[in-house]
């Protein structure tokens, strides 16, 4: 699996994700994006990629006020595998061609840090999938270790207790 993530290093050229996407394609490598860089070309060049973005970043990719309708014009647009949103503090949506399934995140009494979030969300999406969980369910496990990162200080980690606790999202 090749994730985007973020931007692009610095010093990279912005043509470095899309020939990486060329070579992932060739090679029928799965490619999940979680970067809003050339977006269009990236779910264009892909048969199946898989697309985690922020809600604001979906609404303002397909020009929809609204993430449902977003959702099914991105899906009649590109052939994705599916498409994880997330909104800060707010539902979360996974949809497929078929599904739409929604994650509600619980209130946290305190954020200690929030940053990496979307990093560990990422890192523990990959991780599911490459050891063959559903999209449904990686996605829940990256959701739980993503709200379990905002109760530790140091970006990216979390205590697996906490990602237990939160799994029942």
């Amino acid at each position: 699996l090749v994730a985007f993530c973020g931007t692009l290093p610095p010093g990279a050229e912005n043509f470095l994700y899309v020939e990486a996407a060329r070579l992932t394609a060739k090679y029928r490598i799965p490619l999940l994006i979680d970067s809003y860089m050339e977006l269009e070309t990236l779910l264009s060049l892909h048969p199946a990629p898989m697309l985690k973005i922020n809600a604001d970043e979906l609404r303002l990719f397909t020009g929809e006020t609204e993430t449902v309708p977003a959702l099914r014009k991105l899906f009649a647009r590109f052939p994705l595998r599916f498409a994880a949103i997330t909104d800060g503090a707010g539902d979360a949506l996974l949809c497929d061609d078929r599904h739409l399934h929604r994650y509600h995140l619980p209130k946290l009494e305190r954020i200690v840090n929030s940053i990496g979030c979307g990093d560990t969300a990422n890192a523990v999406l990959s991780a599911e999938l490459l050891a063959g969980a559903a999209p449904v369910d990686a996605f829940a496990e990256a959701l739980a270790a993503a709200t379990a990162n905002c109760l530790s200080v140091r970006c990216g980690e979390f205590d697996p207790a906490d990602r237990a606790k939160f799994r029942g999202l």
